[in-house]
């Protein structure tokens, strides 16, 4: 998704005959882009990555064989079950759900003072402008609510 939409801002910069390289605008779009789309597909991935946690149990109660919900012919924990479970879905809640966001949010806290200016606003304004500049924070406050959110739902439904 983000390759496309590079693309889309390239054929935009080619057909309009624009100068792509050392071109700030071209460069704080493709970063505005990215960010949008990054913000986004966040609670799908980070929902889908829970579900790989989601085991029941369909057998007896005394000796408990424990499949994932989604798809009762894997065990969990037991061959590929636990190589996706630790492999991928455990990294993406880390880089989606904490690595990514908390990368974003030390960026603006250092950035703070600066928030009002354009080579920051054009990229960035997407995660603070519905809130006074001393609140940039509050986005990032909103995606930890939603990752709870999701993770009781997830668990609990």
């Amino acid at each position: 998704m983000i390759t496309v939409s590079i693309l889309i801002w390239l054929l935009i910069y080619i057909c309009g005959r624009w100068k792509i390289c050392g071109n700030s605008v071209f460069k704080n779009r493709i970063v505005m882009t990215m960010v949008i789309i990054i913000f986004n597909l966040q609670p799908t991935i980070i929902k889908n990555s829970f579900y790989m946690f989601k085991c029941i149990n369909i057998y007896r109660q005394d000796s408990p064989v424990l499949h994932l919900e989604s798809d009762l012919n894997v065990e969990c924990w037991e061959g590929d079950h636990f190589k996706w479970a630790l492999g991928l879905a455990l990294p993406s809640i880390i880089l989606w759900g904490m690595i990514l966001p908390l990368s974003l949010l030390f960026y603006l806290r250092k950035k703070k003072n600066q928030l009002d200016e354009s080579y920051i606003k054009e990229k960035y304004c997407f995660i603070y402008a519905g809130y006074k500049q001393h609140h940039f924070y509050w986005e990032f406050v909103v995606l930890l609510r939603k990752m709870g959110f999701i993770s009781v739902s997830v668990f609990i439904s």
